[in-house]
């Protein structure tokens, strides 16, 4: 099915990414990455990961930043500790919009 794009809606569209004003949607756009909610979420943690980490969940494609991925139990512990405060912190998520169009 597909929702309707702004103004009827706030779902995000990847016929239209470039016209959104988000740094998320601007990075998706720039890499030519396919938008959906889920790989925006995916993106988003794997950004606070690499803050808080300094490593990557090999789990999520597309976003190393420029960081080596998570290895070492030490790394693991601090991944598994994050994802939990991820999901708990809605404004780290907030700006991932679901995309118009689904399956």
């Amino acid at each position: 099915s597909k929702r309707l794009p702004h103004p009827y809606s706030k779902c995000i569209s990847n016929e239209n990414l470039k016209n959104y004003d988000s740094d998320l949607t601007k990075i998706f756009s720039k890499n030519n990455l396919s938008y959906t909610q889920e790989e925006c979420i995916n993106f988003c943690y794997n950004r606070h990961l690499s803050k808080n980490c300094s490593c990557y969940d090999i789990t999520f494609k597309h976003a190393t930043f420029g960081v080596k991925p998570c290895e070492n139990f030490q790394e693991f512990k601090c991944n598994i500790h994050n994802f939990v405060n991820f999901f708990k912190t809605k404004s780290l998520i907030e700006g991932c919009k679901i995309e118009c169009k689904t399956i």
